[in-house]
């Protein structure tokens, strides 16, 4: 027996100091909703109303017993169960302050269940003492999500950066296209298709581009592709697309 009065006190200390931890390691600044979730701690008091008033409202059919603590334990499991299942749909937040909720439950619950079942008392300190280090994982977790964001947004500058550069090398290929589409003359009978209007221009426009490669190691084109990426060009660039619009759709009379 004193073996359990031991371990009872020393699982106890155990609960105050990763509760007291909680405290410094909850940042307000990083965690969602942080000033909240810091004033949710206190589900974890010896005493707090709010879990008193859950382990009465089980203990109320068992009034009548001098060990109603133990009695309503089948039921008290069942109601812990649905709020389990809640928490995991509402997310992160909800599913933390539940987990205090919980901890706090079972620590109220181990007290006042120690003089009718030493055994079970410390098995739901144990649960406590589990819940309360999930939360700290999700301390740690919540800094390296914070972390992550961090690497994400260097990486999402870093890829419209590349992107903006990547328009900067091939914008002037584009003019030049638009400009050749403006000055070339069309076929007798005229461009019918965006592919004709493309092919009339391939040769100028690889010339433009060869030159273009000697002063810009970032083009990255094959002339036997030139053709299917003018009009690859010309579906996302409002201005070359209408260019060969004009072309195709108006070619000159003779």
């Amino acid at each position: 027996m004193d073996d359990l009065n031991w371990c009872f006190g020393m699982i106890c200390e155990q609960y105050v100091r990763m509760r007291d931890g909680l405290q410094q390691e909850i940042k307000s600044d990083k965690w969602p909703a942080g000033d909240k979730i810091l004033d949710e701690l206190s589900l974890l008091d010896d005493n707090n109303q709010i879990v008193s008033d859950f382990l009465s409202q089980a203990l109320s059919n068992y009034s009548m017993c001098d060990d109603a603590i133990v009695k309503c334990r089948p039921r008290l499991d069942i109601e812990l169960s649905h709020l389990r299942a809640n928490g995991w749909i509402k997310g992160l937040n909800e599913n933390f302050r539940l987990n205090l909720l919980l901890a706090g439950i079972e620590y109220q619950w181990a007290k006042a269940a120690w003089n009718y079942d030493k055994r079970r008392s410390i098995q739901a300190l144990n649960v406590a003492l589990t819940l309360l280090h999930e939360c700290s994982g999700a301390c740690m977790c919540c800094e390296l999500i914070d972390e992550e964001r961090k690497i994400h947004k260097v990486r999402v500058k870093a890829a419209a950066k590349g992107g903006a550069t990547k328009a900067e090398v091939y914008n002037p290929i584009i003019e030049e296209a638009i400009r050749l589409l403006q000055i070339t003359p069309q076929a007798v009978g005229g461009w019918k298709r965006w592919t004709d209007a493309a092919e009339a221009i391939e040769r100028p426009l690889w010339l433009f581009i060869e030159e273009q490669k000697k002063h810009n190691n970032f083009i990255d084109l094959k002339e036997e592709n030139l053709v299917s990426k003018v009009q690859l060009w010309g579906k996302k660039n409002v201005e070359l697309g209408t260019a060969l619009n004009e072309k195709v759709l108006k070619p000159k009379k003779l």
